[in-house]
C-alpha cells in the first residue's frame, strides 16, 4: 500500500487563523518543536475558518510537552488552525 505524501507547514508566530488546506484532506501529525509560553494554544478545525466551533478537532496546550501528536484523521471541509495566547510555540503540522 502506498503511503500518502505529507506536506509540512511550519508555524512560529501566533495567528488569528491560518488556512492550511481547503477541501478533503488528512491531518497527519502536529509536532511541537519548541514549547510555547503559558497559555499558548493551537486549535485545529475541520473547516476553512474558525467560525464553526462544532468543527473543532483539537485544542492543544503547546506549553506542556515537546513531541509528535499523531492524528491521521480525514478532514472533509479543510484544515484551519489558530495559534494564540502566550508566546508562540514552534510547530510543524503534517497534512495531505
Amino acid at each position: 500500500m502506498a503511503q500518502a505524501i505529507v506536506t509540512p507547514l511550519h508555524l512560529t508566530a501566533n495567528t488569528a487563523g491560518t488556512l492550511v488546506k481547503t477541501g478533503l484532506g488528512q491531518l497527519s501529525v502536529v509536532v511541537i518543536n519548541t514549547l510555547g509560553g503559558a497559555g499558548n494554544v493551537l486549535t485545529i478545525y475541520d473547516d476553512v475558518n474558525s467560525a464553526t466551533a462544532g468543527n473543532r478537532i483539537a485544542v492543544i496546550d503547546t506549553s506542556v510537552a515537546l513531541g509528535s501528536l499523531v492524528y491521521d484523521v480525514v478532514m472533509s471541509r479543510g484544515i484551519f488552525v489558530v495559534l494564540a495566547g502566550g508566546s508562540a510555540a514552534d510547530l510543524t503540522i503534517g497534512f495531505s
